[in-house]
């Protein structure tokens, strides 16, 4: 299992410790918002080489951007004289009664800004977001500015000792922002830059079309991988979509990658 999310890596040596003793493989991992010709590919990183410094300032780039332009939207709400916690307790989850809901969260979100506005502005949740979204998206940089480089993201996880996987490849084809074709000689890029997996599976595709992308990860040589990709509750379910532990396997050994596949726990067939 790896729970991975975006720009930053979230690391516990005993809570893996804990789970080889359930038989459960637990890697960290990461997600990085990559842009490739105007394409959008979300990279991800797993094994411990990703706790990497370097590869760990690197890739939050896009939050801390993100994170800036959201800290913008906030200061001019309060200069127009809405009340609203700090941004740092905002961040938190900070609440009027308990403790924080998520005191280690690290980026900024509409939905989350929603949730302190809506009470100042007489609105729902959903209404004060889509406010801040509107004000986000007049400050925000430009896509290709926010975004790091596809093929620099796959080598620093590369170098770093990751194992580097491209995360739902055919996203964009429904919006029309890419094609098949497209993603197909993006990926034989990528795979000449050392991308060692490619996900055939996730909530974004078709289980229709799981076949041909297979058969596409076989041509180019890349190791099939399958994820839930979670995003919340009544969206997938964790674990929805398992894969091999062998294919985990083959992905670590083309990276050099170290990986304790046998644990003291009960073994599963899965990862």
């Amino acid at each position: 299992m790896s729970i991975s999310d975006h720009s930053r890596t979230t690391y516990d040596s005993e809570l893996e410790a804990m789970a080889a003793g359930y038989g459960v493989i637990l890697l960290p991992g990461i997600e990085i918002s990559t842009m490739h010709h105007d394409r959008k590919y979300h990279v991800l990183g797993y094994g411990h080489g990703i706790l990497d410094a370097e590869l760990q300032e690197f890739a939050f780039r896009p939050t801390a951007i993100k994170n800036e332009a959201y800290g913008r939207v906030l200061a001019g709400l309060r200069a127009a004289g809405t009340q609203l916690p700090a941004t740092e307790d905002i961040l938190a989850g900070v609440q009027e009664d308990g403790p924080p809901l998520h005191p280690r969260k690290w980026m900024l979100s509409a939905t989350l800004i929603g949730r302190y506005l809506a009470r100042p502005l007489g609105v729902d949740p959903v209404q004060a977001a889509a406010v801040v979204k509107d004000r986000y998206n007049a400050l925000k940089n430009s896509e290709r500015d926010r975004y790091v480089p596809t093929g620099r993201a796959i080598a620093m996880v590369r170098n770093a000792g990751g194992i580097p996987v491209i995360a739902h490849p055919f996203w964009e084809c429904h919006s029309g922002r890419n094609t098949w074709d497209g993603v197909v000689d993006d990926l034989r890029t990528f795979s000449a830059e050392g991308l060692a997996g490619v996900e055939v599976s996730s909530r974004h595709d078709s289980p229709a079309d799981e076949d041909r992308r297979r058969e596409t990860a076989h041509q180019l040589r890349l190791v099939p991988f399958r994820s839930s990709d979670f995003h919340g509750n009544g969206k997938t379910e964790v674990g929805q979509f398992p894969m091999p532990v062998e294919h985990l396997a083959e992905a670590a050994g083309r990276c050099g990658v170290d990986i304790p596949l046998h644990t003291s726990g009960k073994a599963e067939d899965s990862a």
